[in-house]
């Protein structure tokens, strides 16, 4: 019988709000090989800034015992490193700290705890080489610590750390991390679940342990779906991010739909979700309604009394001929400023006239 994996332990002191039971939980559920537990009690850093080594030798008692049960641990705080950092380690023990976090993004903490456990493992894999500027990839230090949000948001690993990441894996995959009871490979399988985790929460604005209860059975609602031609993805990849930042939550293929499955079942199953459609229209000039399943779908929208918004997207060249059944709603031209195409569309979105 295998021996049962030593989980990181995640604990909170009592001045912050980290909810590491939900985490914890959430987080086995998406891992493969990684576990993690919470400690139920909160723990006194013993001053009001935390500094190496003197925060450290200060909870080592503590920390000993927890680590007779656990491989690491990994503690949450609103308290200030003195060097203002954001986490330190000092052997299997890291302290994180959340000090004015909402000056830095309007993410929720809960989502930094799971990227800075992220940032930890990625450490843990590879700490040969980071990134001194803030380029969204987990490998960044964050000197310029405004870079967290976007860093959350992305979830990503840039091509060279992938690459370097991978080619370590294939020479070495079978060796066991320090910080976590795992191999190089199965950290790195976990560390992209994580990612991926992290970021389509925060993308979305919304609480990772959120999320989770969503994906646990509680169906998440859409306010549009974003309906358009594969040839303009990418000014429509500008239309979600913009929807987001303006708390609109879209239905956007590349983000919504699991890789491996057929498209068209998926959001035939989204669809009673989605309140209403945005069809959008790019430099390609094709409708989306030329594709015989979307013209379905839009039909769809259209039949259950749904809004129905027609979009021109800010390259587009000429405003095609609608068919006929979508010939009575009203454009949203992105090429204009005036009037203001976000108002119009959220408009056509929500039925309420932005203030």
């Amino acid at each position: 019988m295998p021996t049962p994996k030593k989980s990181v332990l995640l604990v909170a002191d009592e001045s912050t709000s980290i909810q590491v039971d939900a985490l914890a939980q959430g987080l086995n559920r998406i891992c493969k090989y990684l576990r993690f537990a919470a400690y139920p009690n909160m723990i006194n850093l013993g001053s009001q800034v935390v500094s190496k080594p003197s925060t450290y030798d200060a909870i080592a008692d503590q920390t000993a015992e927890l680590l007779k049960k656990h491989i690491a641990v990994v503690i949450a705080t609103d308290l200030p490193y003195e060097n203002n950092y954001f986490f330190e380690s000092c052997y299997a023990v890291t302290v994180v700290s959340f000090h004015e976090w909402s000056l830095l993004t309007s993410l929720p903490k809960n989502n930094g705890m799971i990227g800075f456990i992220c940032n930890i493992l990625s450490q843990d894999l590879d700490s040969s080489v980071r990134h001194h500027e803030n380029t969204g990839c987990v490998y960044d230090v964050l000197y310029d610590k405004r870079g967290i949000d976007a860093w959350l948001r992305n979830g990503v690993i840039c091509r060279s750390c992938d690459n370097r990441l991978r080619a370590r894996v294939k020479q070495s995959g079978s060796r066991q991390l320090s910080y976590f009871d795992c191999t190089m490979s199965e950290g790195l399988g976990d560390l992209m679940e994580v990612l991926d985790e992290v970021s389509m929460a925060s993308k979305r604005q919304v609480d990772v342990i959120d999320r989770w209860k969503t994906k646990a059975g509680v169906h998440e609602e859409f306010d549009v779906f974003l309906c358009h031609n594969s040839e303009d993805k990418p000014s429509v990849r500008d239309i979600y991010q913009g929807l987001l930042s303006r708390k609109i939550t879209p239905w956007f293929d590349e983000e919504d739909l699991q890789p491996g499955l057929p498209w068209q079942d998926e959001l035939e199953k989204a669809i009673p979700r989605i309140r209403s459609a945005a069809i959008m229209v790019g430099q390609s000039g094709q409708g989306p309604w030329q594709s015989i399943e979307l013209r379905a779908i839009i039909g769809e929208f259209a039949d259950r009394g749904c809004s129905v918004t027609p979009v021109i997207l800010p390259d587009a060249r000429t405003i095609p001929r609608l068919p006929v059944f979508l010939r009575q709603y009203t454009w949203v031209d992105f090429r204009k400023s005036d009037p203001d195409p976000w108002r119009r569309l959220i408009w056509g979105i929500t039925g309420q006239k932005p203030e």
